[in-house]
């Protein structure tokens, strides 16, 4: 939930037209709650969602850093930060569905 979160608030503070990071978001957003909730939806939906996530930022902070460099100005810098963090927290919610693998039974 907390990654959701987080995501909102890079998809605003750098492409706000950009509709799929928001379908994302909210399927995070949805797995987030439902996984703390106990809900055996939300962990089939953070199952589906955590690869697809992590592929796309991984992804896109490959790009970023082989196209600009690691630290050509601040605001990059600030922008692969945040998109590393984003990972970690996806892994850690990977982590959290393999905890209630119990749920999928």
């Amino acid at each position: 939930m907390l990654s959701a979160v987080f995501a909102l608030s890079m998809i605003a503070l750098y492409d706000a037209h950009n509709i799929i990071l928001y379908v994302l978001t909210a399927l995070s957003l949805i797995s987030g709650v439902t996984v703390l909730l106990g809900k055996r939806i939300g962990v089939y939906a953070t199952a589906f969602t955590l690869p697809v996530v992590i592929v796309v930022s991984v992804a896109t902070l490959h790009y970023s850093i082989n196209i600009v460099g690691v630290d050509p100005n601040s605001q990059t810098l600030a922008f692969n930060i945040l998109l590393a963090l984003y990972v970690i927290l996806w892994f850690l919610a990977g982590l959290l569905v393999i905890d209630k693998r119990d749920l999928l039974k």
